[in-house]
C-alpha cells in the first residue's frame, strides 16, 4: 500500500515469508527490503496511515500474525497497531522514518530477531510503544544482537515519546537475545515502567541500554537477571548501561542478578541540574551495584538516595566501583550506612560516597509523593557542573582521553552558556565562552539548531492539516458505509440502491481528490521550504575548518545527513555508507557522538550491523576494566599484523618471551568472534587467511597466560 490510508481489522496473516522472485519489487527507503512482510505502507508525503487492529490477545484468540518475516512494515507513514498476537515471526513490527505518530500497542509478540525496530523513529509528533507482551532471540543460523525493542534516534525528539509498561522475556538459550530496550541517539525519551526477565547472563549482555541518550528518562523500569556472576567475558553485563550522554535521569528502578546493577561509561554531561540524576534505584544483588568504568566521567550523584538492599555480596562483590582514579568525584549521602551510604569496605575508592549532613536523600516514595506518578517534570535550573569547570580552565584529567572528552564536555558547556546568558556572569564561564568564538565547536551549535528544526512545521500549517485530515476522516467513513450498501444491494440485485451508492462515491471522490491536491501541494511547499534550508545549512557545514577526528566526524555525518534524510533522499551512495560505517566503527570515547549519528543513519541501510562499543573500544585501546599506564597501544611493540589493509591473507608476528598458551583471534565490530587460533610458540608468524572476509573493518587480539598481550585493527579491502 503506498500513498493512501490503511484501516485493517478482522484480518489473519500466516507463513508470508520472503520470495527472492519480487525482491526488485519490495524495495523501501534506503533499499531495505519488505520482502515478507504481512502489511506494507510507504507514505512518501507525511499525511497518510496504517491503522490496524487485530484479533485480540487473549488465550482463546488466533495469531493474527504467524510466521511471517515481518508483521507490519512502514516508511514514511504513520502507525497506529494494537490488539495482535504475533506468534513465531522474525520481527513483528518495522517502521522508519516514521511520520505523525506511531503507536505500538497491547501486542504479544514471540519474535526470533528484533521484536519492534524503530528506525529514524523521532521525526514523528508521538511515539507511544507500550503494554506488549514481549519474548525474543534464537539459536539458529547467523545470530545478530537483536533486542526486544530497539529505537534509534537522530536527536529530533519531543516530549511525547514512550516506551512504556511492556513486559519483556528472552528466549532460553537464545544467543542473538542481546538486550531488552536498546535507545541510541534519543531526546527525551521515556523509557518506563517496563519489566525485563533475562534467561542467561552470559548471553543477555542489558536490561536497557542508552547511548547517547539526551534528556531522556530510564524510570520505574524492574530488570532481572539470573544471578550469574561468573562471566568474565561479559565484564559489561547489566540491568541498565548508560554509555554517553547528556542530562540523562536514571531512577527508582529496580534492579537485581546481573553482574552489574547501573553501568556508566563515557561522557554524562548535565545543562539542567548540578548532579548527575541516577537517582532512587533499588539495587539489590550484583557483583557490582554501581559501576563506573575506566572512561566514565559525569557530575556528581550527591544526596540522590539509591538504595543498596544487599548486606552480602557476592564474592569479591561491591557495592560500587568507579574505575576513574583519574576524574574522581565524591558523591555525598546524608546517611552513615546502609542501604544508603554503602561501607567503604564495600566501595572502591572507600570514599566514593562519603557521609556528609545536608540536603535529604531523594526518596523515591514518601506518604505525600509517589515519585514514579509525577510525570518525571524537568527542572528548570541551569547549573555548571565540576567537570564543565575543568574544562573551561583547561584542568580537566581523564587519562587516556583527555582532548576527545574535554572536546564533548566543552560543546555541551558551549551549547550551555549560549541558551543561558545569565551564566555569563561567571567570569570563568565568558572567559570560555570568549576563547570559543572561531572555533569549529562555536560553529557547530547553530548548524546543530538548524538541523533540529528542518523538519519543523509551524502552527498554522499543522492546523490546516489537521483541519484536512478530520475532513478525509469523515469522508472516508462515509464512503465505507456506502460500500456495505453497495456490497448489499449487490447481492439483493437492487439496481436504485446500487445507482444510488455509485452516485455517492463519486460524490465522495469528487470532494476527496481537491483536498488531498491541495494537502499535497501544502506538502511540497513545506518539502522544498526544507530542502532550501537544508541547502544553506550544509553550505555552512562545509565552511569547517575540521582540525580534529572528532570534529571531522561532526562535519562528515552532518554533510551525508543534509544530503539525504534532510531532502527526502533514501538512498545512500557507496560513498557515503562507506563514510558512514567508517565512523560508526569508532570508539565513541574517541570519535565523539557523531558515532552514534552514523550508526542511526547506518541502521536504515544495514540494520543487521550492531556496533559493540565494549568490543571496539577495548580492540582500539580504550579500557574498560583498568586503565593503561601510557598511551601506546596494548603490545604494539610485541605483535604485528601486516599488510594492513589486508586483501587475501595477512600475517600476524609475534614476540611474547615467558608467555604460554598464546591464542590469536579475529573478530568482527560487533564483537563476534570469527577465528581462534593456538599459537605454538612464545615468538613466531602465522598467515591467515581473509578470504572469506568480507571489505571492511575486523579486529584482532592475541591472549597469553598472563592476559591480553595485544590487540589492533584489521581493514580488508579488494
Amino acid at each position: 500500500m503506498q500513498r493512501s490510508d490503511l484501516q485493517i481489522e478482522e484480518s489473519w496473516f500466516d507463513d508470508i515469508q520472503p520470495d527472492p522472485v519480487y525482491d526488485n519489487l519490495t524495495l523501501s527507503s534506503f533499499n531495505e527490503l519488505f520482502n515478507g512482510s504481512g502489511i506494507y505502507g510507504n507514505g512518501f508525503k507525511t499525511n497518510f496511515m496504517v491503522r490496524q487492529k487485530g484479533l485480540g490477545t487473549g488465550s482463546g484468540n488466533p495469531a493474527t500474525f504467524s510466521k511471517c518475516k515481518y508483521g507490519i512494515f512502514v516508511s514514511r507513514m504513520e502507525m497506529q497497531s494494537s490488539d495482535n498476537i504475533m506468534d513465531r515471526m522474525t520481527t513483528g513490527y518495522h517502521s522508519r522514518l516514521a511520520a505523525r505518530r506511531t503507536i505500538i500497542a497491547q501486542n504479544k509478540i514471540n519474535a526470533y530477531e528484533t521484536a519492534i525496530e524503530l528506525l529514524g523513529f523521532d521525526g514523528a509528533n508521538e511515539t507511544n510503544v507500550w503494554s506488549n507482551e514481549i519474548t525474543f532471540g534464537h539459536s539458529n543460523g547467523i545470530v545478530y544482537a537483536d533486542w526486544a525493542i530497539r529505537a534509534e534516534g537522530n536527536l529530533l525528539g519531543n516530549d511525547r515519546q514512550w516506551i512504556n509498561s511492556n513486559t519483556i522475556n528472552f528466549n532460553q538459550q537464545a544467543l542473538s537475545g542481546y538486550g531488552g530496550i536498546y535507545s541510541n541517539n534519543c531526546r527525551w525519551l521515556k523509557i518506563i515502567n517496563n519489566e525485563v526477565v533475562m534467561d542467561d547472563n552470559n548471553n543477555n549482555n542489558h536490561g536497557i541500554y542508552l547511548t547517547n541518550c539526551h534528556s531522556g528518562f530510564t524510570n520505574c523500569n524492574r530488570i532481572y537477571g539470573t544471578a550469574d556472576y561468573t562471566v568474565p567475558k561479559l565484564k559489561w553485563q547489566s540491568a541498565i548501561t548508560l554509555f554517553d550522554g547528556l542530562d540523562p535521569e536514571i531512577a527508582c528502578n529496580i534492579v537485581d542478578a546481573t553482574v552489574n546493577g547501573i553501568y556508566v561509561d563515557g561522557t554524562i554531561n548535565s545543562l539542567t541540574t548540578g548532579s548527575l540524576q541516577v537517582k532512587g534505584n533499588e539495587i539489590n544483588e550484583h557483583l557490582y551495584g554501581l559501576h563506573y568504568s575506566t572512561n566514565a566521567t559525569s557530575p556528581a550523584i550527591n544526596y540522590r538516595g539509591n538504595l543498596w538492599l544487599v548486606q552480602n555480596l557476592p564474592a569479591n562483590g561491591l557495592h560500587a566501583l568507579n574505575d576513574n582514579t583519574n576524574n574522581f568525584v565524591q558523591n555525598k549521602v546524608n546517611s552513615t550506612g546502609l542501604p544508603l551510604l554503602p561501607p567503604t569496605s564495600t566501595q572502591s575508592p572507600n570514599n566514593w560516597f562519603y557521609y556528609l549532613t545536608g540536603t535529604a536523600d531523594f526518596e523515591c516514595r514518601t506518604p505525600e509523593t509517589d515519585y514514579c506518578d509525577d510525570n518525571f517534570p524537568a527542572s528548570s535550573n541551569y547549573l555548571v557542573t565540576e567537570p564543565e569547570r575543568l574544562a573551561a580552565d583547561e584542568t580537566l584529567e581523564n587519562d587516556p582521553f583527555t582532548e576527545e572528552t574535554k572536546w564533548t564536555i566543552k560543546k555541551n558547556l558551549y551549547e550551555k552558556v549560549t541558551d543561558n546568558p545569565t551564566l555569563l556572569a561567571d567570569t570563568l564561564m565568558q572567559q570560555f565562552y570568549l576563547s570559543q568564538q572561531g572555533t569549529v565547536l562555536a560553529a557547530l551549535k547553530p548548524i546543530d539548531e538548524g538541523k533540529a528544526g528542518l523538519f519543523n512545521v509551524d502552527s498554522v500549517q499543522q492546523a490546516w492539516l489537521a483541519a484536512k485530515r478530520q475532513v478525509m476522516d469523515l469522508s472516508t467513513g462515509i464512503i465505507n458505509e456506502q460500500l456495505i450498501m453497495l456490497d448489499t444491494a449487490i447481492v439483493q440485485q437492487d439496481s436504485a440502491a446500487i445507482a444510488a451508492a455509485i452516485t455517492t462515491l463519486d460524490n465522495e471522490k469528487a470532494a476527496l481528490e481537491p483536498i488531498i491536491s491541495s494537502a499535497d501541494s501544502l506538502a511540497d511547499y513545506i518539502d522544498a521550504d526544507r530542502i532550501v534550508a537544508a541547502t544553506a545549512i550544509a553550505g555552512s557545514n562545509a565552511a569547517l575548518a575540521a582540525t580534529m577526528q572528532i570534529e571531522d566526524n561532526e562535519k562528515k555525518v552532518n554533510e551525508i545527513y543534509l544530503n539525504t534524510v534532510a531532502k527526502d533522499v533514501f538512498e545512500f551512495t557507496n560513498d557515503q555508507m562507506q563514510e558512514l560505517y567508517a565512523i560508526a566503527s569508532q570508539c565513541p570515547l574517541a570519535g565523539g557522538q557523531a558515532v552514534y549519528r552514523a550508526r542511526s543513519l547506518y541502521a536504515l541501510a544495514d540494520k543487521n550491523t550492531f556496533f559493540n562499543n565494549f568490543t571496539i573500544c577495548e580492540a582500539a585501546g580504550y579500557a574498560m576494566r583498568k586503565p593503561e599506564k601510557t598511551k601506546s597501544k596494548l603490545g604494539a611493540d610485541k605483535i604485528k599484523v601486516y599488510p594492513n589493509p589486508a586483501d587475501r591473507a595477512a600475517t600476524l608476528e609475534y614476540t611474547l618471551p615467558g608467555e604460554d598458551n598464546i591464542s590469536f583471534e579475529v573478530m568482527t565490530s560487533a564483537g563476534q568472534v570469527l577465528e581462534i587460533t593456538k599459537l605454538e610458540n612464545s615468538k613466531g608468524s602465522y598467515t591467515f587467511s581473509t578470504g572469506k572476509l568480507a571489505p571492511g573493518i575486523y579486529y584482532y587480539r592475541v591472549k597469553s597466560n598472563i592476559g591480553t598481550a595485544g590487540y589492533g585493527k584489521l581493514a580488508i579491502i579488494r
